[in-house]
C-alpha cells in the first residue's frame, strides 16, 4: 500500500451490541509486511459486506511504524516491541517514542489483542503467550498454530541497546486493562503464506469471541483437536560484537549443550550452554540485541 503519512491510520468497525474490544495490530516493525496486508484485506471484507461484526469493537491498525515501513526496516530509532509506555513530551527521544504514546492508549483500553508479525528465517508459524493457562492460553489454542511460546518478556529483559523497559504491546495490555492478549509470527517475512496464516488469524479471532459468525470455542481440527508444540523460553542470548553464526540455524532447531553455534569477529567463539530449542535465531542481529532464545518443550496442560 502507499505510505501517506508518519502517523499510523486507524479503522474502527463497532456495533451496539455488547462484546469485547478487540485491537488488531500490523507492522510494528516494518519489515512484517504479512499483517497489513491481512488487515487490508479483512477490512475490504468487512466495506463490502462479505463480513459482518455481529458485536463488541474492532479496531485495526494496519501499519504500526509507518517510517520503518516505508523504508521496510525493522524500525527506525529503536525497537518499538520493546519500549511500550506513555512519555511525556520531554520524555521523547525517538520517532518510535511518539508511535508508542500513540498507540498506548489503544492497548490500555483492549479486552482482546492481536499482534500480527514474521520472522527473518521463517518455519512455522507460532504463537507469543504470557502463560499456558486460562482463557488466553484456550484463545491462542484456537488459532490452530503448530507452536505455542511462552517465557519471552522475562527472557527479553536484558542488555538490548534499543531495549529501555523491556515492554512490547502485549505486556502493556496484559498490564493495563488484563486483556487477552497474543502475538502471531506467521511465516518468514516475504513468504505470500504468512499474510494468509494473518489472514486466517484474524478470521479465528474475532470466531473464538463471537464477534464474526458463530461463536466457536474450541481449536478446529480433522479427527480430533488439533495438539500444538507448547515451548517455553528460559532465556535469551545477547549479541555482545559483531559475529556470525557458524552455519545457518534454524527456528525450532535442537541444539546439544556445548555446540557451536556462532563466532565473534574477534575470533570468540559461542557455544549452546544447553541443550534446547532455539527460538528466533537472527545472523544479523545488531549487537546489544538479542541473537537467539534458549527453550525447552513441556507437556501442554489438559
Amino acid at each position: 500500500m502507499t505510505i501517506e503519512t508518519d502517523t499510523p491510520q486507524v479503522k474502527i468497525f463497532e456495533r451496539p451490541s455488547a462484546g469485547p474490544n478487540i485491537l488488531i495490530l500490523g507492522r510494528i516493525h516494518g519489515n512484517e509486511p504479512c499483517g497489513t496486508e491481512a488487515i487490508e484485506r479483512f477490512i475490504s471484507a468487512l466495506d463490502s459486506g462479505a463480513e459482518k461484526i455481529n458485536k463488541g469493537r474492532v479496531t485495526f491498525i494496519p501499519i504500526c511504524n509507518p517510517k520503518a515501513a516505508h523504508e521496510n526496516k525493522r524500525f527506525i530509532d529503536r525497537n518499538l516491541n520493546r519500549s511500550m509506555k506513555v512519555r511525556s513530551s520531554k520524555e521523547i527521544e525517538s520517532y518510535e517514542d511518539t508511535l508508542a504514546n500513540f498507540l498506548c492508549p489503544y492497548l490500555e483500553e483492549c479486552d482482546v489483542l492481536l499482534d500480527i508479525h514474521s520472522y527473518q528465517v521463517g518455519c512455522a508459524p507460532f504463537i507469543f503467550i504470557g502463560s499456558p493457562t486460562g482463557e488466553e492460553f484456550e484463545y491462542a489454542k484456537s488459532l490452530d498454530i503448530p507452536y505455542l511460546v511462552y517465557g519471552f518478556g522475562s527472557s527479553a529483559q536484558g542488555t538490548e541497546k534499543e531495549n529501555l523497559h523491556s515492554v512490547g504491546t502485549t505486556e502493556y495490555a496484559r498490564a493495563h486493562n488484563g486483556a487477552l492478549a497474543l502475538t502471531i509470527e506467521c511465516g518468514q517475512h516475504l513468504d505470500p503464506l504468512a499474510s494468509e496464516v494473518a489472514y486466517k488469524a484474524i478470521e479465528d479471532t474475532l470466531r473464538f469471541f463471537g464477534v464474526i459468525g458463530e461463536q466457536r470455542r474450541r481449536a478446529r481440527s480433522e479427527g480430533g483437536e488439533k495438539v500444538s508444540t507448547l515451548l517455553h523460553i528460559e532465556k535469551a542470548y545477547f549479541k555482545e560484537k559483531e559475529g556470525r553464526f557458524v552455519t545457518p540455524l534454524k527456528n525450532f532447531q535442537s541444539v546439544r549443550q556445548g555446540e557451536e553455534l556462532g563466532r565473534y569477529s574477534d575470533g570468540e567463539t559461542v557455544f549452546a550452554e544447553k541443550s534446547a530449542v532455539l527460538v528466533l535465531p537472527r545472523d544479523g542481529a545488531e549487537p546489544g540485541s538479542e541473537w537467539f532464545y534458549y527453550a525447552v518443550s513441556e507437556e501442554i496442560p489438559d
